[in-house]
């Protein structure tokens, strides 16, 4: 039996921080490193890895199996990444989960990693050991933003995707549509401490960039996707911004497509997002079919 979508629980529900081994200390030399790729133990596959880990700064298990093509659970990928992380090439860090450790781990770059990248094979980018210590909504809003990477990277349409560091959003998908490329910005929020004051402080960028601010950075209007933890949460996201606007059609006249983790993790994009309607005096949430990175919608 189909499980309603309010009972859907998905990895990314969190209680707790993310529990950090304490391995700040015997760094290997970066010689030994090149000894390992000398012998082979660092290959292309190990090397892919770090690409990914590079653009995408923080991924489970599950999204770099997927990443790499791997439909199913594969010893070898485990064995690559216990090595990576035995030699500080890369950081694995678990959470807990209703005060039980989650089975999914999340990794990013370790010190050897970035120096293989940046200094070994020259892709000159910044990384600071403070960056893997991001508050754990950060990180968590990164791991979702990347689920939907990893289901639009399926369309023909998908072009690239990419983090943002430039204005609103968490990150950003282009796709190719009718009339060139098409940008979506994806705006991922948790229930952070105080997270309405947040978004109440950036709810004045985000109308201003989506009323004309995009220009500056895009040659059509993106898609701008909220992306909240359960209905729940987008409901009462949907609530600030008729609070603050004074009306409902807000959303709708600012082009705001609402979805959820829950949403995310269970149905494909087609069937991820909803309507926010008025009934009965309440705000309701109504999964609906969209086109969404489809070649329609596009």
């Amino acid at each position: 039996m189909l499980m309603n979508d309010d009972q859907i629980i998905t990895p990314f529900k969190y209680k707790k921080s993310m529990q950090i081994p304490d391995r700040l200390g015997n760094i290997p030399d970066f010689e030994y490193i090149m000894f390992l790729i000398s012998k082979g133990a660092i290959r292309e596959r190990e090397i892919e890895i770090l690409e990914m880990l590079k653009k995408f700064r923080f991924l489970t298990t599950s999204q770099i199996r997927r990443l790499l093509g791997l439909e199913e659970y594969d010893r070898k990928l485990k064995k690559k990444l216990d090595v990576l992380q035995k030699n500080r090439i890369v950081f694995r860090f678990s959470w807990l989960i209703d005060d039980k450790p989650s089975v999914m781990k999340g990794f990013c770059l370790d010190v050897l990693g970035y120096k293989i990248l940046n200094d070994y094979l020259g892709e000159e980018f910044e990384w600071k050991m403070e960056d893997n210590l991001k508050p754990m909504e950060v990180i968590f809003s990164h791991f979702m933003f990347n689920e939907i990477v990893i289901r639009a990277k399926k369309s023909p349409n998908y072009v690239d995707s990419f983090l943002s560091d430039k204005h609103i959003g968490t990150g950003i998908i282009i796709m190719e549509g009718k009339s060139g490329k098409k940008p979506y910005v994806v705006l991922v929020l948790r229930k952070s401490d105080k997270w309405e004051n947040k978004f109440k402080e950036r709810l004045g960028d985000i109308v201003s960039f989506l009323s004309n601010g995009w220009q500056s950075f895009y040659e059509s209007k993106p898609i701008f996707i909220i992306l909240g933890e359960d209905k729940e949460h987008i409901t009462a996201i949907a609530q600030i911004i008729v609070d603050m606007s004074g009306s409902i059609d807000t959303s709708a006249r600012l082009g705001i497509k609402y979805t959820t983790d829950d949403f995310i993790m269970r149905y494909p994009l087609t069937e991820a997002f909803a309507n926010i309607d008025v009934i009965d005096g309440e705000l309701v949430v109504n999964r609906v079919i969209a086109k969404i990175f489809g070649e329609e919608e596009v």
